[in-house]
């Protein structure tokens, strides 16, 4: 092997690591705290839970759907996984 090989290896090797790492790497997502921001609770859509808000009114920018507090959120979350 030469220089140029090893290089596209061990560049190789790192690159299947880090993605491993990165999608099945521990994770700490149960805090038993609820989820607030410095305004106050935080509020998420049901079907797109990455879409949060501090504001109560708010509604989902992608589907429309009114966004609720995120206990709900996972309180629907424990109850799906069973």
């Amino acid at each position: 092997m030469d220089t140029a090989e090893m290089v596209v290896l061990v560049v190789g090797v790192l690159l299947i690591v880090f993605t491993l790492w990165f999608f099945f790497g521990a994770r700490d997502d149960k805090n038993d705290e609820p989820r607030t921001s410095k305004d106050g609770p935080i509020y998420a859509c049901p079907m797109h839970p990455w879409i949060t808000s501090s504001d109560p009114a708010a509604n989902c920018s992608i589907c429309g759907m009114k966004l609720v507090h995120t206990d709900m959120i996972d309180a629907i979350e424990e109850h799906s996984s069973h």
